[in-house]
C-alpha cells in the first residue's frame, strides 16, 4: 500500500505575521506575500487601499468623496417615490350573479281556469276577500298561520334568520349602496319608511343565500299537486324535478287508505271563533268515508311546529264559511272531522324522496287553538288600554294597569 507524500513547498522569503481575528491586514510590499489569515479574519487584496474604522452601531460611514445624506424624514412623511406610485383603475372585482334558487329553472304551474287567486295586503299579514254576510264589498282578515304562531317559540328560527342576513350582506355589499336612512345613528331614530328599507334588504339578503328555497320549493309542489287533482294537466306533463314527490305522496295516500277531493284544494275558509281567513291544502276522506283537513309539508324537518301546525288545522277544521270557486261570495263549510286532521310530510332535502303521513289530534289542537287566541287577546287588550283605561273594551282582559297619572321631575334630566 502506497501512502500519498505531499512536497513541501520552499519557504517564502518573507511572512508577516498573520492579523488578530477581526482586523484586516493592511497591504504591504507586493514582493512579499501576504500571509494567512486566521479563521474568521480577512484579508486585504495587495492592490487595496487602506480601510478606515469601522462605525459605531447605528452610525453611517461615509466616503469621503460623498455628500452627507439628508436628515430622515418624520414619521409618516414619506411620499412614494414615481416607481412606487399606482395609477388609479376601475375596479375590476367580479359582480356576483344574482342568486337564483334550485327551482328557479322550474316553470310555474299553469292558472286554474275561474278559480279565485288569494289575495293579501302589502306586508302579506291579511287576506283581502269579500266582506261577510255575501256583500261583494272587500274586507281584510288575519291570516289563520299568523295566529297559529302564537305559541311558538321562535328563537331559534330568529337566530337562523340572523345568521342568514349576515351572511346575504356579507356576500352581496352593493345590497346597501343606495340604503338612506335620513342619517339615523341609532335604531331608535329610523323612522317608518327607514324601518321598510331595511326590512326590504334583510330580506333580499337573506333570499340570496337560500333563505326562501325551501318555501319556492313547497310553492312548486303545492301549485302542481293542485292543478293535478283538479285536472288541469296529467301527472306526465308535470317537470320531471316534481314528479317524484308527487309520486310519493299518492303512493302514501293509497296506503293509508285515503283519497283527495276534487274541487277541495287551496280553498279559503273563515273561522269565526278566532276571526281569521286562512287556506286549506286539501280535504281528503277516510276509508269510514268521513272528510279530513289535509296539509302538504315540505320542510326538511316538521319537529319543532307541530304545536303551530295543531293551531293551524284546528283553525280550518273549525270554519264555518268557505270562499266560492270564484271567490265572489262565501259559502257553508262541509262538515269535516274535528277529531283528527292529516299530515302528508315530503321533506325537500332527503336523498331519495319520501313521504311520511302524521294524524294530528283535533281535540287538542282546539283547545290549543282557544289558548292561542286568548293570549292573542290579553296582549292587544294591554297594547291598546294598559297606559289608557278609557281604551277598554268589552271582554277584555287586562294583564296591567297604571296606578295614576305618571309622576315627573323637571328639574331631572333623562339619560340620553
Amino acid at each position: 500500500m502506497q501512502v500519498a507524500t505531499v512536497k513541501a513547498m520552499s519557504a517564502p522569503a518573507a511572512l508577516r505575521p498573520a492579523p488578530a481575528i477581526g482586523v484586516v491586514a493592511s497591504s504591504g510590499a507586493l514582493a512579499a506575500p501576504v500571509g494567512v489569515p486566521q479563521f474568521g479574519s480577512v484579508s486585504n487584496h495587495p492592490t487595496t487601499p487602506a480601510i478606515s474604522a469601522a462605525p459605531s452601531i447605528g452610525s453611517v460611514a461615509l466616503a469621503s468623496a460623498e455628500i452627507a445624506p439628508p436628515s430622515a424624514p418624520l414619521i409618516g412623511s414619506v411620499a412614494p417615490s414615481i416607481s412606487q406610485r399606482i395609477a388609479p383603475v376601475e375596479d375590476l372585482s367580479p359582480v356576483r350573479p344574482p342568486y337564483e334558487p334550485p327551482t328557479a329553472s322550474i316553470p310555474n304551474p299553469p292558472a286554474i281556469p275561474g278559480k279565485w287567486v288569494p289575495q293579501y295586503t302589502r306586508d302579506k299579514k291579511k287576506y283581502v276577500v269579500p266582506g261577510l254576510e255575501d256583500m261583494r264589498q272587500t274586507a281584510t282578515f288575519i291570516r289563520a298561520t299568523s295566529h297559529a304562531k302564537t305559541l311558538d317559540d321562535t328563537t331559534s328560527l330568529t337566530d337562523w334568520r340572523l345568521r342568514g342576513t349576515v351572511l346575504g350582506l356579507a356576500r352581496n355589499p352593493e345590497l346597501l349602496d343606495s340604503l338612506d336612512v335620513d342619517g339615523a345613528e341609532h335604531i331608535s331614530e329610523l323612522n317608518f319608511g327607514n324601518k321598510l328599507a331595511l326590512s326590504g334588504i334583510a330580506n333580499k339578503a337573506m333570499r340570496r343565500v337560500g333563505g326562501d328555497d325551501g318555501s319556492d320549493f313547497g310553492d312548486k309542489v303545492h301549485g302542481y299537486l293542485q292543478v293535478v287533482l283538479e285536472g288541469v294537466i296529467t301527472f306526465e306533463q308535470v317537470p320531471k324535478e316534481i314528479q317524484p314527490y308527487l309520486a310519493v305522496l299518492f303512493a302514501a295516500m293509497r296506503h293509508h287508505g285515503l283519497s283527495f277531493v276534487q274541487g277541495m284544494v287551496e280553498r279559503t275558509v273563515f273561522i269565526p271563533s278566532t276571526g281569521l281567513v286562512g287556506t286549506f291544502d286539501f280535504l281528503v276522506q277516510g276509508a269510514n268515508g268521513e272528510l279530513l283537513i289535509g296539509d302538504l309539508k315540505t320542510s326538511s324537518s316538521i319537529d319543532f311546529s307541530w304545536l303551530s301546525i295543531a293551531i293551524q288545522l284546528a283553525q280550518y277544521a273549525n270554519a264555518q264559511l268557505i270562499l266560492s270557486w270564484n271567490g265572489s261570495h262565501w259559502e257553508a263549510m262541509p262538515p269535516v272531522s274535528k277529531v283528527y286532521a292529516v299530515v302528508a310530510s315530503v321533506p325537500k332535502d332527503e336523498p331519495s324522496p319520501m313521504c311520511r303521513i302524521y294524524v294530528v289530534d283535533m281535540v287538542l289542537g282546539t283547545e290549543m287553538m282557544d289558548t292561542a287566541t286568548r293570549v292573542r287577546n290579553i296582549h292587544e287588550a294591554a297594547l291598546r288600554a294598559t297606559s289608557n283605561a278609557a281604551l277598554l273594551q268589552d271582554g277584555d282582559e287586562l294583564i296591567a294597569w297604571a296606578a295614576g297619572d305618571p309622576v315627573s321631575l323637571p328639574s331631572t334630566r333623562a339619560i340620553a
